[in-house]
C-alpha cells in the first residue's frame, strides 16, 4: 500500500460522503424509492471511479530535476536559517522523522490487509451459509426463480434468483405465504442482491469507512419499500398488509447480504407505505447529483490549476491588446552580487516585451547563488505597472554560506565503481548545484539507474552547521534498471 493508493481510498472515501450528506439533507425523505436505488448505488460506483480519472490540462509535462534540487534545498533550509523574503519559514524534516513515517505506514499497511481479510471472510461465510441452505433443503421450481424450503426462524428472504421460504413461520395462511412469496418475488426480479453485493465488495476495501455501513442499511431498506409498494395496495389492502409485517417482525437475523423482516426495519416500512408519495417537483432534487460530480472531479482529480493558469496567462500576454513592456528593474539585498552582474544573469532589459512566467522563468539567478553556496537563497518580485510599461523591484534574500557534511549513496543493487572514483562532492566543499548534477549525470551515464528518478536530497545538519556557515548532508537513493 503506497502514498498515492492510500490518497485514492481518502479521496474516495471523502468523495463518498459529500454524496451520502446530500443524500440525508435533500433525498431521505423522500418516496421515489427506485430512484433512491439508483442514487446510492450510482453514490458508490462514482466515489470509486471520479478519484481515478486524470483531467488532461498539460500533456507534455516533465520532471525538471533542477527544479527539485532547488525546492529540496529550499525546503530544508528556512528552519535553519530563519525567514526567507517573502516572510515564510520553512522546516527541515530530520531522517528520524522520515523513519518514523515509513513505521506508521507499515502499521497502518497491516492494518488495511488485515481489514480486508476479516472482511472478506464475512462475505465468504455468509455466501457459504446460502450454498449450505440451497444444497441442503428442498427446492422446487417457479418459471426462472427457484423456491428453497428453509426452516430457520425467519419468513423468508431472497438471493439472486433464489427464494428462502419458511412455510411453517408462525401458522401464516396461504394467502399470507403467497404475499410473501411475491414479495421476495419483486426482490429477485429487480436483482436486489446484485446491489447488496456490490456494497459488499466496495466495503472490503473500504472496511474502515463507516459510510458503506450506513449506505448497505439504507439501500436494504429501501429495496423493502421497493417491494412493499408493489404488494401492499391501498385502503384496506394496506392496512392488512401492515399488520402481516407486524406479524412477521423477528430478531432472528438471516444473513447480511439479506434483508429479511428485522423488527429494526418494520416501523420504517410501515411509515413509508402511509407516506404520501414524492411529487415532479421533488424529485428535482436528484438532479444535485450532477454539480456534486463536477465539483468532486474537479476536486480530487489531478487538475493542474497554476499550469493552467499559467497558460491562461502566457496566451493573454501575446494578445495584440496585452503587449506590455518591460519598465525598470532594481534590485534589492543584493551584497554578493552586483546589480550589473544580476542584470546580465537576468538577461532582459528596459523596453522587452513583459511576460509573467518568462520572468519567473528568467530569475536564473537562483543557480547563480546556488552554484556558489548560498543554498537559502530565495529571489521574489513585486510589479508596478505605468503607461505600458511594468517595473520589477527583486527582492534578494541570501542567506548564509553552506558546505558539504555527509554524503550518502546507496543503491538496491551493487554500485558501479566509477560511481565510487568519480564522484567530485566531498566533505567541506562548498555547495555547488552544479557540481551535484554533474554528479547525477555521471551516475546516469553508468546505464544502471534511471536518469529521472535520481533526485538528490540536501538535508540541513543541525548539529555541524554554526553561525558563520551551514553544513548540508547529501542523500542520494538509487534504485537499480531491472
Amino acid at each position: 500500500m503506497n502514498s498515492p493508493f492510500i490518497i485514492y481510498l481518502l479521496e474516495s472515501s471523502i468523495s463518498l460522503l459529500l454524496f451520502i450528506v446530500v443524500y440525508r439533507l435533500l433525498i431521505a425523505r423522500l418516496t421515489c424509492f427506485s430512484l433512491m436505488r439508483y442514487y446510492l448505488i450510482t453514490s458508490v460506483v462514482l466515489s470509486l471511479v471520479l478519484p481515478l480519472i486524470h483531467i488532461p490540462v498539460q500533456w507534455n509535462t516533465t520532471i525538471n530535476l533542477s527544479e527539485l534540487l532547488t525546492n529540496s534545498v529550499l525546503m530544508q533550509a528556512g528552519k535553519h536559517d530563519g525567514a526567507t523574503a517573502t516572510g515564510q519559514v520553512a522546516v527541515s524534516l530530520p531522517l528520524s522523522i522520515t523513519g518514523l513515517k515509513s513505521i506508521v505506514l507499515i502499521i497502518l499497511m497491516l492494518a488495511y490487509i488485515i481489514g480486508v481479510f476479516v472482511k472478506s471472510s464475512v462475505l465468504i461465510r455468509n455466501l457459504k451459509g446460502i450454498i449450505r441452505l440451497i444444497r441442503y433443503n428442498p427446492m422446487t421450481l417457479d418459471g426462472k426463480y427457484r423456491i428453497v424450503e428453509i426452516n430457520i426462524a425467519t419468513p423468508a428472504f431472497s438471493f439472486l434468483n433464489y427464494i428462502f421460504l419458511n412455510t411453517g413461520f408462525k401458522n401464516l395462511s396461504p394467502a399470507e405465504l403467497q404475499k410473501i412469496r411475491n414479495h421476495e418475488l419483486i426482490h429477485a426480479s429487480q436483482h436486489h442482491s446484485l446491489d447488496i453485493l456490490l456494497i459488499e465488495t466496495a466495503s472490503i476495501f473500504f472496511w474502515f469507512n463507516p459510510v458503506m455501513t450506513y449506505i448497505k442499511k439504507t439501500i436494504q431498506e429501501i429495496h423493502e419499500y421497493i417491494a412493499d409498494e408493489e404488494i401492499a395496495g391501498s385502503g384496506q389492502h394496506k392496512e392488512e398488509y401492515a399488520g402481516l409485517l407486524l406479524n412477521l417482525a423477528t430478531e432472528t437475523k438471516s444473513f447480511n447480504i439479506s434483508a429479511g423482516f428485522a423488527i429494526h426495519q418494520i416501523r420504517n416500512r410501515i411509515i413509508m407505505m402511509k407516506r404520501p408519495r414524492s411529487g415532479p417537483f421533488q424529485r428535482l432534487a436528484f438532479a444535485a447529483i450532477i454539480p456534486l460530480v463536477i465539483f468532486t472531479l474537479f476536486s480530487f482529480s489531478y487538475l493542474d490549476g497554476p499550469s493552467l493558469k499559467s497558460s491562461q496567462r502566457t496566451e493573454s500576454a501575446i494578445l495584440p491588446g496585452n503587449q506590455e513592456k518591460l519598465g525598470d528593474i532594481t534590485w534589492k539585498g543584493n551584497n554578493v552580487y552586483s546589480a550589473e552582474r544580476l542584470n546580465e544573469v537576468f538577461g532582459l532589459k528596459k523596453g522587452d516585451m513583459y511576460n509573467p512566467d518568462d520572468i519567473s522563468q528568467r530569475l536564473k539567478i537562483t543557480d547563480l547563488y546556488l552554484d556558489n553556496g548560498y543554498v537559502f537563497f530565495r529571489a521574489d518580485f513585486t510589479e508596478k505597472r505605468h503607461d505600458g510599461f511594468v517595473d520589477l523591484a527583486v527582492e534578494i534574500y541570501e542567506g548564509k554560506i553552506a558546505r558539504i557534511g555527509d554524503v550518502s549513496i546507496t543503491a538496491d543493487i551493487t554500485l558501479p565503481m566509477e560511481i565510487r572514483t568519480k564522484n567530485n562532492i566531498h566533505p567541506g566543499d562548498q555547495f555547488s548545484k552544479a557540481e551535484i548534477l554533474k554528479l547525477v549525470r555521471m551516475i546516469g551515464d553508468t546505464g544502471k539507474f534511471d536518469r529521472e528518478k535520481i533526485n538528490p536530497k540536501p538535508v540541513v545538519n543541525e548539529k555541524k552547521s554554526t553561525d558563520e556557515y551551514a553544513v548540508i548532508d547529501l542523500i542520494i537513493e538509487l534504485k537499480g534498471i531491472k
